[in-house]
């Protein structure tokens, strides 16, 4: 499943084009019970394989309190540890899931 272009923003690393995305407000079950925030990740050029992203903290439009926002620093150190972890964007075929528990930034 490809990410759609309209939402979705770029990022570079080591010198590769991904596009990302993170949904702007909280699911239910986010907003309401505190569970992580998800994202996608793909190849900008010839998509192949897409990283889905979960970050270990809640979403910062939680209903009981905001947390941290995902910044494009959390994105790229995302994807350097999946790469790390075996995700190959450029094959084509399933979804290649990665938690992230490490927070580079703390800004909001």
């Amino acid at each position: 499943m490809a990410i759609p272009k309209t939402g979705s923003r770029k990022i570079m690393v080591d010198s590769v084009e991904y596009r990302w995305h993170i949904r702007r407000q909280p699911t239910p079950m986010q907003g309401g019970h505190g569970t992580c925030v998800t994202g996608a990740v793909e190849l900008l050029e010839n998509p192949g394989s897409v990283l889905w992203i979960s970050f270990l903290w809640n979403h910062h439009r939680n209903y009981d309190g905001a947390e941290f926002a995902i910044v494009p620093n959390d994105v790229a150190a995302a994807i350097t540890d999946a790469l790390k972890a075996g995700w190959n964007p450029a094959i084509l075929g399933g979804n290649f899931e990665f938690r992230q528990s490490s927070k580079v930034s703390f800004l909001l």
